[in-house]
Parts: structure tokens; C-alpha cells; sequence
């Protein structure tokens, strides 16, 4: 064979597989753009996922509240206050301790307030027996609902047995940050619950609603009438 077509036929080979290295750099170049420029877009749409969620679970905590304190199964909330106290004149609660009892026996909080409900969400998929059915600050799954009932003037003058409750549901583990959580009208923001859009701010309450409850009993609605501070209720 001739030497001159040897040289020739092995510099070619070597040509290709220069461009084929080249074009596997470039390949790779290509990608590694395209990544760094979704992977935000992948970061917040998996936040959005989680965050719609933590909002379907706190509507139904706050609806699981709701419903055991109109069918009896849970107490009235412990605070009671007269006249237009709406959601964004009362406080929220402080962080700290959080001690909760079984959730299974449907009692309020000791700690950090007596208005504070558990809706435990983890069930037994915890490591420690002592916490099951318990809301703990290690849990980003359990809810905490602050309740409170208020009682307008008007209707009680008209009669009616019944007060606001205003209810404002938290992630558990938002008691283990430091300082006050805080409400929706602290946020400036309008809105009865976070937005399904965005990063997850644990201070702020995942659902806050209003709803009015109903007693038949009227023995009992005085005793509320009067916890909230009125001197005749009928």
C-alpha cells in the first residue's frame, strides 16, 4: 500500500475523532446551560406543589375544628371577647413551648397558650412512641389552630345565641422559631390564606377564617355571653 494514502487515511481518522470529542464538549456545554437555567423554575414549581398541600391540610384542619366544636366533640374555645373582635385585632401567638396531649382526647394546648388546638398529622409515622399523636415543633405535617370567639353586641340584643369564631391555622414546627408569629394583617398582604405561589413563610398563618357557631343550650351560651364580658346576656 502506498505510504502517502496511509498518512492520509490515518490523519482523517484523526481529524473525526477531534470533532467528535469537540462536539461531545459542546454537547455537554449545551446541557449544562439549559440545567442551570430551569433549575429554578423546577425549584419553585416543587414549592408551589408542597405549599398547595400545606394549604389543602390547614383548610381541613380548620374545618375538623370547626366541626367537633359545632357537634360537641370539642370544647368552646377558652377565649372569649364581646363587640367586633375580628382576626386582625387579636393577637397571635407567642413561640416557644408547645405542649400538646394526645389529640386523640380533643383537648386545647397548655402551652404556649390555652387557645391552641393540635391536629396531628403524623399519626404513628414518628420515632418516638411518646409523641405519637401529639403535635411537636419537629413537625412540619402536625397543625395548630388558634381559636377564639367574639360575640357582637347587636346580635346578642337581638337574641341570638350564637358568636364568631375566628380561627388561624400554623405548621407546628413554626413554635420552634423565636419571637411572635404573626397574622395576615401584619403581612400587608390581603387574603384569608398563604398563596399557593412563592416560598412557604412559617410565621405566617397557612389559613385564617371566620365562622359562626351556633348553642342551643341557653344555659351554657350565658356562661360564654358571660365569659366574654357581658353582665345580662337575654
Amino acid at each position: 500500500m502506498n505510504p502517502h494514502k496511509i498518512f492520509k487515511h490515518l490523519q482523517s481518522q484523526s481529524d473525526e475523532s477531534g470533532l467528535t470529542i469537540i462536539e461531545s464538549l459542546v454537547a455537554i456545554i449545551v446541557v449544562s446551560i439549559m440545567l442551570v437555567s430551569i433549575a429554578p423554575v423546577l425549584t419553585l414549581s416543587v414549592a408551589n406543589r408542597l405549599q398547595a398541600k400545606q394549604t389543602e391540610a390547614a383548610t381541613k384542619a380548620a374545618q375538623a375544628y370547626i366541626d367537633g366544636i359545632r357537634s360537641g366533640t370539642i370544647d368552646h374555645p377558652p377565649v372569649m371577647r364581646k363587640g367586633d373582635d375580628t382576626l386582625g385585632k387579636y393577637n397571635a401567638p407567642q413561640t416557644g413551648n408547645l405542649t400538646c396531649n394526645d389529640a386523640n382526647k380533643k383537648e386545647y394546648c397548655t402551652a404556649p397558650a390555652n387557645n391552641l388546638f393540635c391536629i396531628d398529622g403524623d399519626g404513628e409515622d414518628v420515632k418516638n412512641a411518646g409523641d405519637k399523636y401529639k403535635c411537636t415543633k419537629d413537625s412540619h405535617r402536625d397543625m395548630i389552630v388558634q381559636g377564639f370567639g367574639y360575640v357582637p353586641d347587636p346580635d346578642r340584643s337581638k337574641g341570638y345565641r350564637s358568636y364568631k369564631l375566628g380561627v388561624r391555622v400554623y405548621r407546628a414546627d413554626a413554635f420552634a422559631l423565636s419571637g411572635k408569629l404573626l397574622k395576615h394583617s401584619d403581612t400587608g398582604v390581603e387574603g384569608k390564606k398563604q398563596s399557593s405561589f412563592g416560598y412557604f413563610k412559617k410565621k405566617t398563618p397557612l389559613l385564617e377564617t371566620t365562622s359562626e357557631i351556633e348553642v342551643d343550650d341557653s344555659s351554657e351560651f350565658d356562661k360564654l355571653c358571660k365569659k366574654a364580658g357581658f353582665q345580662n346576656c337575654f
